[in-house]
């Protein structure tokens, strides 16, 4: 019986199922029986005591637990964690908040709703963006103050998604020595692994006509988000309508962009 040495609080749709995957390729770092545990945030497994949860970990290894809707938790539950473990390590990954509002859409269609994308119309992603759990789960902001107010900022590690797709090695390395692993078990880990995607969601390409409503939601908050930080982050709100047609044209090709576009233009 142990506690978690570290913790990945999220963000939802930020890459913590491609570090669940990379990590346990480690043979000191342990998880329980699945990566999202649950315990903090959903009262079916809260209820079941302390003494469960802390079954779930032993005292030999770097245990860990990577639930991204702890990102959410209430200030109450947090100190909870802290009176478990003071020295907890905390990762939180941050990715732009209009692509994983995006992302979670999708999600939510393709899991709840089970429906296609295509089928779906721009109302409803709108209502889905402006829903309460899309909102809480892309304000960072909120999140870090939180866990911060709480724990000591050392021991909070803030990453970018972007880095997992251009240099997931060196992403990887700045995890394990902040929760304390030896990073040779990385060197194992052939490229194909290192730059495939978990989880990619299906790679639906977010709708030109709704970037409008996902800037008016969030430009404000990534603005924020770089004064907390001192990061430049204008690449997130900056996306442009021009940006997203190259971005088309260099995964599908000019034939494709150009009937999809003039498809959503009516």
């Amino acid at each position: 019986m142990g506690v978690p040495k570290f913790m990945c609080i999220g963000a939802q749709k930020a890459g913590t199922t491609w570090l669940y995957a990379m990590l346990k390729n480690s043979d000191e770092i342990k998880f329980p029986y699945r990566k999202e545990i649950h315990f903090w945030d959903m009262p079916k497994f809260y209820d079941k005591g302390i003494d469960w949860y802390k079954s779930l970990f032993d005292e030999t290894s770097i245990c860990g637990d990577i639930t991204p809707d702890y990102a959410i938790l209430s200030e109450e539950r947090v100190l909870e964690i802290r009176e478990l473990n003071p020295k907890l390590r905390i990762i939180f990954i941050l990715r732009n908040p209009i692509e994983r509002a995006w992302s979670l859409s999708v999600m939510v269609l393709r899991n709840r709703v089970k429906k296609a994308v295509e089928e779906m119309p721009d109302r409803w992603f709108i209502r889905e963006f402006n829903s309460a759990p899309s909102l809480m789960r892309g304000d960072y902001l909120m999140t870090i103050n939180r866990w911060e107010k709480i724990f000591d900022r050392d021991n909070l590690l803030l990453m970018r998604y972007e880095d997992i797709e251009s240099d997931p090695k060196g992403f990887l390395e700045r995890c394990c020595a902040h929760i304390g692993a030896r990073l040779k078990f990385i060197q194992g880990i052939g490229n194909d692994k290192l730059y495939k995607k978990v989880h990619s969601g299906g790679g639906y390409i977010l709708r030109p006509q709704l970037f409008p409503e996902l800037l008016r939601i969030y430009a404000p908050k990534i603005r924020s988000l770089e004064k907390k930080l001192g990061w430049d982050l204008s690449q997130w709100y900056e996306y442009s309508y021009g940006d997203f047609v190259k971005t088309l044209i260099a995964a599908k090709g000019e034939k494709f962009a150009s009937i999809y576009i003039r498809e959503r233009k009516g």
